[in-house]
């Protein structure tokens, strides 16, 4: 069910959705409705400079489409009809938006930037991404009449390629432009951009920052955004056959308050081995020390698993005993509760010893401390009435 609701959102917002019976014969599909660039919101690299300004208007390709829907709206039986609604809108909200938005610039590049060690064979880098193209398109509606119409086919220029160690910058400041191809084999306006960054310590011990970017070329018009300059569906991977890309480093300050030491704690096993510029980067979850390959995403997903808790089977645990219903005698349990707990918290602290350093072990001695302190020694329970389960050692 996860990835059935994951996979409807990734095609409603990125794409491609084919619909039959609009589908090309190789399978890809055919948007008859709407442009690409206004169908689809994710995984769009636009042409340079392309602000939100022009993205509210149309080419004339695309008005022709646009027109076409409006016109057979108007000829369908809709047995529903709708009215505007009149109440009062609030519209002070979208109007302060759109002045932000009014110089801002729609995204021509993604990428991420890594800590790696370059691997002796080089990288294998696979990049997928799609453009389309308006054409003629004749079908038949349901009734049998035939239609001719503007629609976009979709048209696919995923491709891989090797970079070989030799040509990966090793000098802070410098870069490698490699152009992408079409199917012909002609040059697309499309690139990746490897640029190193590094700086510091990576400079002695072969360790590279790398940032590896896919940039779209395309200028555009100076009206509107054509669906031509862009690219569609855009992603890409970097991988090796070493494990050659290392983590960024975990970083614990002395202003980290409670939450966050725990989460850092919590997630020391879970690296972070690439950041991302305008995409999610996407890794092995099991590597803990290196991975061998990353991926872009569009749409991040991540399954969080659940917390089970660990059955104490010693102790009987009823939360009806624990109400004014029932009558039983809870001291026997309360006392097994209490010695599980802080043989719990005992065996834990021998793992502390054993795995963790530094910051981590001294923050997990503190907790441990805390939760040693919350546990109650035997007699204490014996002072409890029967009515009062709220209770622990005499005050006197």
């Amino acid at each position: 069910m996860r990835n059935d609701i994951l996979k409807f959102i990734k095609r409603e917002l990125i794409g491609p959705d084919p619909v039959k019976p609009h589908i090309q014969e190789n399978g890809e599909e055919i948007l008859l409705n709407e442009p690409p660039r206004l169908r689809y919101g994710a995984g769009i690299l636009f042409p340079k400079s392309a602000t939100f300004d022009k993205a509210e208007s149309t080419a004339t390709e695309e008005k022709a489409v646009l027109e076409t829907v409006e016109e057979e709206k108007k000829n369908s039986d809709d047995p529903v009809k709708t009215e505007e609604s009149k109440a009062p809108v609030d519209l002070s909200e979208d109007f302060e938006e759109e002045i932000g938005l009014s110089n801002s610039f729609l995204p021509s590049a993604m990428g991420f930037s890594c800590f790696l060690r370059i691997p002796q064979k080089g990288f294998k880098v696979s990049v997928n991404v799609a453009v389309y193209e308006i054409k003629d398109y004749s079908y038949l509606k349901e009734d049998g009449t035939a239609m001719m119409r503007k629609a976009y086919y979709r048209i696919p220029v995923n491709q891989d390629f090797n970079l070989n160690s030799y040509e990966i910058p090793t000098k802070s400041g410098t870069f490698l432009d490699k152009n992408l191809i079409d199917k012909d084999g002609r040059e697309i306006n499309l690139k990746l951009n490897i640029r190193n960054r590094t700086h510091g310590e990576g400079i002695t011990n072969d360790i590279h920052l790398l940032t590896f970017t896919l940039i779209n070329t395309n200028t555009g018009g100076t009206e509107n955004i054509r669906n031509e300059d862009c690219f569609f569906q855009v992603s890409f991977s970097v991988s090796s056959e070493e494990n050659c890309f290392y983590p960024y480093k975990a970083v614990s300050l002395k202003t980290d308050k409670e939450d966050e030491k725990s989460n850092l704690l919590l997630f020391r096993k879970k690296k972070t081995f690439a950041v991302g510029h305008g995409c999610s980067p996407l890794w092995d979850d099991n590597a803990t020390d290196f991975t061998n390959s990353i991926t872009t995403e569009a749409i991040p997903s991540y399954e969080i698993k659940p917390i089970v808790p660990n059955e104490l089977k010693s102790v009987e645990l009823n939360m009806f005993d624990l109400s004014d219903l029932s009558q039983k005698d809870i001291t026997a349990n309360l006392i097994k509760l209490n010695s599980e707990y802080e043989s719990w918290i005992i065996a834990q602290e021998k793992i502390a010893n054993a795995e963790l350093k530094n910051e981590f072990a001294n923050f997990l001695g503190e907790m441990i401390i805390n939760s040693l302190n919350g546990t109650l020694p035997p007699e204490s329970f014996f002072n409890c009435s029967d009515n009062n389960l709220f209770c622990g050692t005499s005050s006197e």
